[in-house]
């Protein structure tokens, strides 16, 4: 070690994120599930609802299943880390608690994280668009109240991105610690040759792409029927 330097063991520590994160992860997973099936008796009259309407209510069960998908994975993952630490095969000394995650367990540290926090955004994006169906604001006469919502989510949103882009401390903002993730998992499925993970990484891709072509591209393709 460097003249001055410390090290410490901080096992417990990385153990103690990993165990944390799962909690507010657990109460999105549970939150968002129920939510995806709250509002499926609006899907029973799409014909006669506004093409808005329609968009927010596809909007809204996209961004609660997404959430359900990304904590559930942050909840998996964050138990199998704890796991890998309790086998303490790798050197548990180091500077900081957080120079031990990104040293020993880069890709459970990262990922969970990452995973924990769109989670709650798309659960905040859905939460907008469940208050704009539940309080019928997407009329006309409710424009106004509509946008205050709109722009009171926004807020929110961009003030914890604000927040967590200074605490990232690796990367400059979040659009990197994403860049980041996605080199990990090209690694995990090439370079490293896990099979699996490179099955996940085209099911993502693929999901993405057929969700976004049936919000936007099926939607107008209907209207213009």
């Amino acid at each position: 070690a460097a003249a001055g330097v410390v090290l410490k063991d901080f096992s417990g520590a990385a153990a103690g994120y990993f165990g944390g994160v799962r909690i507010p992860a657990s109460l999105i997973a549970g939150s968002s599930l129920g939510a995806l099936f709250s509002l499926k008796g609006l899907l029973e009259n799409m014909e006669t609802k506004s093409p808005t309407e329609r968009l927010v209510i596809q909007i809204y069960h996209a961004m609660v299943l997404i959430s359900f998908i990304l904590s559930l994975s942050t909840i998996v993952v964050a138990t199998a880390a704890t796991v890998t630490i309790m086998h303490g095969s790798f050197d548990v000394m180091a500077e900081t608690a957080y120079i031990l995650l990104q040293r020993e367990l880069e890709f459970e540290f990262v990922s969970s994280r990452w995973a924990f926090l769109m989670s709650l955004v798309t659960f905040l994006v859905g939460v907008t668009g469940r208050v704009l169906l539940e309080f019928n604001l997407l009329t006309e006469k409710r424009r106004s109240l509509a946008l205050g919502v709109v722009f009171s989510m926004t807020a929110l949103v961009s003030h914890l991105f604000s927040y967590i882009n200074s605490t990232l401390y690796c990367w400059p903002n979040f659009l990197m610690m994403t860049f980041h993730l996605i080199k990990l998992l090209i690694m995990r499925s090439f370079y490293e040759q896990r099979p699996l993970q490179l099955v996940a990484v085209v099911s993502a891709c693929l999901g993405t792409f057929f969700s976004i072509k049936g919000l936007f591209y099926d939607t107008r393709k209907k209207k213009a029927e």
